[in-house]
């Protein structure tokens, strides 16, 4: 199953951190598109200390506890409009955005 995550600037890191390590425990899940808002990396930083900024797949997997050389997770620009899930027709189970403001949702 294939799925994307994107991660908000919303306040609730944690929760999309949390998402991500159940997805990749889970044993289903064969790959997770990631798509992270600027916003997203500051507020990550600010609730977890994580430092996002920049991220390469590799700090991603570190971050996720996950082997350095995981290929579950890929990481794609927030503006690749030629990136796997920016299309419609691209087969996958679903998306979820985590953390999800009402602002967000409503948009």
């Amino acid at each position: 199953m294939e799925f994307t995550v994107a991660i908000t600037g919303a306040s609730g890191s944690i929760y999309a951190q949390r998402t991500l390590i159940h997805m990749a425990a889970s044993g289903v899940v064969e790959r997770i598109n990631l798509i992270m808002s600027e916003a997203a990396t500051t507020v990550a930083r600010v609730e977890l200390g994580a430092d996002l900024r920049g991220a390469d797949n590799t700090r991603i997997n570190q971050w996720l506890g996950l082997a350095p050389d995981s290929k579950l997770v890929h990481l794609q620009r927030l503006d690749n409009m030629a990136a796997r899930p920016s299309s419609g027709s691209h087969p996958q189970e679903g998306m979820v955005v985590v953390p999800c403001s009402m602002g967000t949702l409503g948009a």
